[in-house]
């Protein structure tokens, strides 16, 4: 029997390390890319996300329906998703595991459980994410704990004085061979994403 795991589903549906290394790239692109627009969001999806999103902003309720709709859809295809996490942007995610007894079987359940996102969860997700992002007096009252937690992974941040200046050592460090035998740099990651969120845009 084999078994594949689809990718976890996180808010910019992409592996963490791969948003931290484009982060940088992403902020500065801010000022010159139109703002994210929730009107233009809504008008595009799905019939149960037009519905959430029809006044133009998520309650958390919402939110935790989209979320709870998409892992149901997710088990009815015949994969296992895990035990919700709330991570440290104030979101919510888990892992799916599908087992099946071929490699074809398998990557027929992918399909259908990939299908949740666009049906659930692809726009009412980065509403949540714009809704919820991290201020710059955020991020200042962040930063002293991030880069202790940095420290005692192992990650150089000496020289980290501004918001920049992290983004670059941990953008630096998340390519190195080190970075992916560490668990405590994944761990830091994950308690202080909210840190690097950036603006989705559609």
């Amino acid at each position: 029997m084999s078994s594949s795991n689809l990718v976890r589903r996180t808010l910019n549906t992409a592996t963490f390390l791969t948003l931290i290394i484009t982060v940088a790239a992403c902020s500065q692109q801010a000022s010159s890319t139109p703002a994210f627009d929730v009107q233009k969001a809504a008008a595009n999806t799905s019939a149960f996300q037009k519905e959430l999103l029809a006044d133009g902003a998520l309650t958390r309720e919402e939110y935790e329906r989209a979320v709870l709709a998409e892992r149901d859809c997710i088990q009815r295809a015949g994969a296992k998703p895990g035990p919700l996490v709330t991570n440290g942007d104030n979101s919510l995610s888990f892992e799916v595991e599908i087992t099946a007894p071929d490699e074809i079987q398998g990557q027929a359940i992918s399909k259908k459980a990939e299908a949740c996102y666009g049906e659930y969860a692809s726009e009412v997700y980065p509403v949540w994410a714009f809704q919820n992002l991290p201020t710059e007096d955020d991020k200042r009252e962040l930063k002293p704990d991030l880069l202790q937690c940095l420290e005692d992974a192992g990650v150089a941040v000496n020289n980290s004085e501004t918001v920049d200046d992290v983004i670059d050592a941990v953008s630096t460090y998340s390519q190195s061979e080190a970075s992916r035998q560490n668990a405590e740099f994944d761990e830091c990651m994950k308690r202080y994403k909210r840190f690097f969120d950036v603006s989705p845009r559609n």
